[in-house]
């Protein structure tokens, strides 16, 4: 496994827990690489666990159902296990390519040449961060022994995007006013809604009042880049109809009473999957990870299913948990931003872009001395915008690594087309 391809070891955590998910031994494997040789051994456990309950399931000595339960057990197990890895169980050559640091003498060639005289540069300009709103409510006669830990790791996940270059801004809000106050504010940057609460097909529990699903809807109509709605409450597909009918891309939604302890895993594990290794994964990606997550971990049969397209069968029977997409799936295919989003005015869209510096007019009265800088700084930028492009383009860089070389590339080529601009190139 390429190690310096994660940001930290949440994100190698989450990339076990992942492969454990497709295949049990070969993620035991992958722990006895990484391990130092103490915690290491507690692997051995676990294949010898994993082995007998091979051997059962070859030999036909247990029924379907019990070894449904064994494999759960065992997965869930080694999931906590992974979970409470720390660095110091990790070896120093797995941990030195999780953790890069920049200011070594191998690493600072990342870094722009503080020495370079900078010339002004004009801030970029429409860029604006895409805003997950987040609506946790809990009912004080009700309350949902989870939804705070729900809240927390959903935050957490988002934060973790943030930290690796994403560009979102995260509100947390429990009130019906603060929800049309923030979409008031933030018009044409709202991205993703999540709710986590009390819900039925007539609205969601807010703030101790029931909100009216058709009200909601026809306030998320009018957002233009809404990607989608997390509905993690109870049977909530009769609210996919009307966001639907207000232009609401992709919904993710219940049919039936859904168990407080499942709904926040379910809800971490796809916000944890949409968010980690800078974003990569798209809407469909993070729900059938998270899908295989509950699948895997369940103790009684649950049916999670994709609907293509907002498709209603009642006559269906139902099983006791059940999550469902609901949408286009061309809209399935969206990952959250690294940089900007796309403002539709008047239903005209207005792509973001980044600035240009300011116009030029060559200046052919340039001494020779002042000439002689400018080639010198030409040279200088060109030099590094090469180095720095070779980087990218060999991989291995961590996702901060990344998208500070990019950043510093973009920086680097405006002041080298300023500099060319005077010289009349």
């Amino acid at each position: 496994m390429n190690y310096s391809k994660f940001q930290d070891i949440d994100e190698l955590k989450l990339a076990l827990n992942n492969l454990l998910i497709r295949d049990v031994e070969v993620c035991l494997t992958e722990l006895s690489n990484i391990l130092g040789k103490k915690k290491r051994n507690d692997t051995l456990l676990y294949k010898m666990r994993w082995n007998d309950y091979a051997k059962t399931q070859n030999a036909g000595l247990a029924t379907v159902e019990q070894l449904r339960v064994q494999k759960a057990q065992l997965v869930n197990e080694i999931m906590g296990y992974i979970e409470d890895l720390k660095d110091r169980h990790i070896k120093p050559e797995v941990i030195a390519e999780l953790n890069i640091n920049p200011n070594i003498d191998s690493e600072k060639d990342y870094l722009l040449d503080r020495r370079l005289p900078t010339l002004p540069i004009r801030q970029l300009e429409n860029i604006e961060p895409v805003v997950a709103l987040l609506v946790f409510a809990n009912d004080v006669d009700d309350p949902l022994g989870n939804l705070k830990e729900e809240e927390r790791e959903v935050q957490l996940a988002l934060q973790h995007f943030k930290k690796a270059g994403g560009n979102i801004e995260i509100i947390t809000l429990s009130s019906v006013t603060e929800l049309f106050d923030y979409f008031t504010l933030y018009k044409g940057q709202i991205g993703l809604i999540h709710y986590g609460g009390h819900a039925s097909g007539n609205g969601l529990h807010i703030d101790g009042t029931l909100a009216n699903a058709q009200g909601l809807a026809n306030l998320m109509g009018t957002e233009p880049n809404l990607q989608f709605v997390f509905l993690n409450g109870c049977a909530t597909k009769d609210q996919v109809k009307l966001l639907e009918e207000n232009k609401v891309r992709t919904v993710i939604a219940t049919s039936v009473p859904v168990n407080d302890r499942k709904a926040t895993n379910f809800a971490v594990r796809f916000y944890q999957n949409l968010t980690y290794f800078g974003g990569e994964n798209t809407l469909e990606d993070a729900f059938k990870h998270a899908k295989a997550y509950i699948e895997t971990t369940a103790m009684q049969p649950i049916e999670i299913k994709e609907t293509r397209g907002f498709v209603f069968d009642d006559a269906k029977p139902i099983s006791m948990f059940n999550w469902s997409l609901y949408g286009n799936p061309e809209n399935w295919n969206w990952r959250l931003p690294k940089m900007g989003v796309t403002l539709k005015k008047n239903d005209t869209s207005v792509e973001t872009v980044i600035s240009t510096p300011n116009p030029v007019i060559p200046n052919n009265n340039l001494s020779d001395i002042e000439r002689q800088s400018l080639e010198r700084q030409k040279d200088i930028l060109e030099k590094k915008i090469g180095n720095y492009n070779e980087r990218l383009l060999s991989g291995g860089l961590s996702f901060d690594h990344q998208f500070a070389a990019e950043e510093a590339v973009k920086k680097m080529e405006t002041q080298l087309a300023e500099i060319k601009q005077k010289l009349g190139l």
